[in-house]
């Protein structure tokens, strides 16, 4: 699934789109029954939104409902398709109801959206008596819920819902660990020294193989920075950090001072200290070039998500239709601890004792003391805590209804379907996996269907229903006023600046920053003046 990016170009094929696509809508303008829904062809492709329709459609309290309605979809794989035609309005926009990427605006009143709060948030899932708002998972709520700026007290309003769960991590080549008698990394030190033991036994040169091979027009690889930060910082202090909260729990520019943003930072320099560990395909070949790469074994891991297998499906069919010997198959790890924990953890001693305690910790031992550890109830919750950090990209995988549809109603009960149990197994068969985010627990609701998915997520739908890890997806950064107005993030760092990449620059190169040059700079920038004009812009304050 392509990191979104906006140019020229898509700008420009997105209007061609729209001028082509839109001509057909008219026929559906103002008609009551028929429900126009827009997707986009990502990651998880689009067989899930006409299955789903299927389904819907069978319903009898949709057949009592709507006795005429019909449904129609377009699809295309144009991301910024469905903004633009948000931005181009009524006089262009003639679909109900839209499943497409980053759809809501610095403001939902800018795109002219339909508050969803009552209507789905606070109305119930149909066939049981739960709320959508509670089905869902709680950190979405967060990331989906809006306030006008500078306003802390009201309660949220929703203009969106979610599509996709969007979990991502990091993926490894199953055999190679066999292969290479390698266990799953615990923390962030043995994942360096796994790195590490692969380069020096495969590599060649530029044409061999690497620990990493990522697309040059994607930004997962920095997606771990968050879970990182979160991890040592606890997720408390992470979102402290975007509400402009200090240790003090006071609004500050001291939350520039945390010290989970350079820890991070530190695990990053370390994976890509030598760029002998990245393939140089990362920086020139696009993302479903260096996943077709990746499933061939050029790379022992790839960060991506839980879009994965559906997006390459096809792709790894055709290779082994030509190579019927292939035996690769590929799993996603929960991501390692970040060793640097152990030195703000009184009792934890070393990496060794933290990575015996975060095996115990995955056996779902509550013990404070076993094989090769023996720690304080808050070090053994702090690091539970730790193993349970997920980051999604769930929140910018969003539904919208415009406030001119013409079938508000019938867009409305389609989300509402969405979320029952028959449609997130629908949405889970048609995807081979990925799985909506809601507290739907497979393996237990549907057997079955659980039998039948690749243990990619098999593993990853146990870990994301698990009672005892109770895995906390971090909030979107971008929901909070920090930065969606402020202009805040971890570091100051230029505008397109890939934090990726810099640690791929060669060690003479002189523009290379050190993780400790991030942190320094970022403090020295936030001056008096420029912290109160943030704080202003962000309406934390008058």
């Amino acid at each position: 699934m392509e990191k979104i990016k906006k140019g020229i170009l898509l700008v420009a094929s997105s209007a061609l789109l729209l001028t082509a696509l839109t001509g057909c809508l008219k026929k559906n303008k103002n008609n009551p029954n028929a429900l126009d829904i827009y997707v986009v062809d990502a990651g998880y492709k689009t067989d899930w939104a006409y299955k789903i329709k299927d389904l819907f459609m069978q319903q009898d309290w949709v057949k009592e409902k709507y006795p005429s309605l019909t449904v129609n979809i377009t699809k295309n794989d144009d991301q910024a398709y469905a903004e633009t035609l948000l931005k181009t309005g009524k006089t262009a926009n003639k679909f109900d109801l839209m499943f497409g990427l980053n759809l809501l605006g610095p403001e939902p009143t800018e795109y002219d959206l339909s508050d969803l709060t009552d209507s789905l948030y606070n109305d119930v899932i149909p066939g049981t008596n739960v709320k959508y708002r509670d089905y869902i998972f709680e950190s979405f709520l967060t990331s989906y819920g809006y306030r006008p700026k500078g306003d802390f007290i009201s309660d949220y309003k929703f203009y969106s819902a979610p599509w996709a769960g969007g979990m991502d991590g990091i993926v490894y080549n199953v055999k190679f660990f066999q292969d290479y008698g390698y266990e799953v990394p615990r923390t962030t030190n043995e994942l360096v020294a796994i790195v590490k033991d692969f380069h020096d036994r495969t590599y060649t040169n530029a044409d061999g193989q690497f620990a990493f091979i990522q697309g040059s027009d994607e930004g997962y690889f920095d997606y771990l920075f968050d879970i990182f930060w979160a991890q040592y910082q606890s997720v408390e202090g992470y979102v402290n950090y975007w509400n402009g909260l200090d240790e003090e729990h006071t609004l500050s520019k001291n939350i520039f001072k945390q010290k989970g943003r350079l820890e991070s930072a530190k695990v990053f320099q370390q994976l890509l200290a030598s760029e002998e560990y990245t393939s140089p395909k990362s920086f020139y070949q696009n993302f479903i070039t260096n996943q077709r790469a990746f499933l061939k074994g050029t790379s022992l891991f790839n960060v991506n998500g839980d879009w994965f297998v559906s997006e390459m499906k096809i792709i790894k069919a055709d290779i082994i239709k030509y190579d019927p010997s292939y035996n690769y198959s590929f799993k996603m790890m929960k991501t390692p601890i970040i060793s640097a924990v152990a030195d703000v953890c009184e009792t934890i001693e070393d990496d060794a004792e933290l990575s015996a305690l975060v095996n115990a910790i995955d056996n779902e031992s509550v013990a404070l003391a076993g094989d090769g550890y023996e720690v304080s109830q808050d070090d053994y919750d702090r690091i539970k805590e730790a193993r349970g950090v997920v980051h999604s990209l769930g929140s910018g995988h969003n539904s919208v209804i415009p406030n001119y549809a013409s079938n508000k109603d019938a867009a409305v009960d389609f989300l509402r379907f969405m979320a029952t149990e028959t449609a997130q197994s629908a949405y889970i068969e048609a995807t081979d996996g990925a799985s909506l985010p809601f507290t739907f627990d497979v393996a237990n609701r549907n057997p079955e269907l659980y039998a039948k998915l690749d243990p990619f997520h098999q593993d990853r739908i146990s870990y994301m229903n698990s009672t005892f890890f109770r895995p906390s997806t971090l909030v979107s950064k971008f929901s909070f006023p920090l930065m969606k107005y402020g202009g805040v993030d971890a570091f100051k760092l230029p505008n397109g600046y890939d934090f990726f990449k810099n640690f791929n620059l060669k060690d003479s190169d002189s523009s290379k920053k050190t993780p400790q040059k991030y942190y320094d700079d970022t403090i020295a920038y936030y001056t008096d003046s420029i912290w109160d004009d943030v704080v202003r812009r962000a309406g934390l304050k008058v």
